[in-house]
């Protein structure tokens, strides 16, 4: 009995020893989704007919929602910004049957009257500026052919963990699709993620214009959208103008909400989060935020 004893434990230490020399310092920091080797290629097969262009339904009284990402991540967490890979090609799925996918530049022209919809219309969004948009959401978003902007906290470029770099951000910009077309934009989420009501007036100026500049500066674009952190300091007329002075030609928030009518204030955009639920309670929000069954 004592050898049968002596002999598991000695077992269940090899085997504690084996797993421990498989896991060394170098891999504690490897991040989840990133996988130099691994394409993503996504779940729903290319030759289902979600990918081919699709007529979205016509409507005599279209509306644009503002969906608000945050991070893509394998299988569900307990975050409500983790959205799992599986349920968010589901969402991309889902919005190529019944969108027209539109970016802030379209929505312009929109709002100007240079151009019209006749069909509901979606904007994809991304903020902070998480690792697993260059691995996880750049890949399926241009299998979709579909555009998006990205809404970074400038300072932790290149220099936090987890997040991207100014080569992720570059390669994104400087993609096109097969028709020439570039399909993504980067915006400002402030230089330190702050919360700009909870700011003095220069302070709010500072984050506005370091975050403008250096996007501008390190991918040599015009960095002209913001996206305001928690949504705060969108009801501050003053810092509304300080937006304004600085450059941005339209911000967006954390207000859940749908654009209904033109022209619409292009400094107080609506922003619906999009949290970690399956893509039924995705389908379901969305009828009812457009009020559409």
């Amino acid at each position: 009995m004592k050898m049968r004893y002596f002999t598991f434990f000695s077992i269940l230490v090899l085997l504690s020893i084996l797993i421990t020399s498989c896991t060394d310092d170098d891999d504690n920091d490897v991040i989840l989704y990133e996988c130099p080797d691994c394409e993503v290629d996504g779940i729903i097969p290319a030759e289902d007919d979600v990918l081919p262009y699709l007529e979205v339904p016509l409507r005599d009284d279209p509306k644009v929602i503002i969906l608000m990402y945050h991070n893509l991540v394998y299988g569900r967490t307990g975050s409500i910004y983790h959205r799992d890979i599986y349920n968010f090609e589901h969402d991309l799925a889902y919005l190529r049957k019944n969108f027209k996918i539109i970016d802030f530049y379209d929505l312009e022209k929109i709002n100007k009257g240079e151009s019209s919809l006749n069909s509901d219309a979606a904007i994809i969004t991304f903020d902070d500026g998480d690792l697993s948009v260059y691995h996880l959401a750049f890949p399926l978003l241009k299998k979709y052919n579909f555009k998006a902007t990205f809404f970074i906290v400038s300072s932790l470029v290149s220099k936090e963990t987890g997040y991207v770099n100014w080569e992720h951000l570059q390669e994104m910009v400087d993609y096109k699709n097969s028709d020439s077309l570039n399909l993504f934009t980067i915006g400002s989420h402030t230089a330190t993620h702050a919360a700009l009501g909870d700011l003095s007036i220069d302070e709010v100026r500072t984050e506005l214009t370091v975050s403008k500049a250096d996007i501008s500066s390190e991918l040599g674009i015009t960095c002209d959208l913001i996206a305001l952190p928690y949504g705060s300091g969108s009801d501050n007329s003053d810092i509304q103008n300080v937006i304004r002075e600085v450059g941005y030609k339209a911000s967006r928030t954390s207000e859940y909400s749908v654009i209904t009518e033109f022209p619409t204030d292009m400094f107080l955009l609506p922003g619906n989060n999009i949290e970690n639920y399956s893509n039924d309670v995705f389908v379901q929000n969305m009828q009812f935020w457009l009020g559409r069954n």
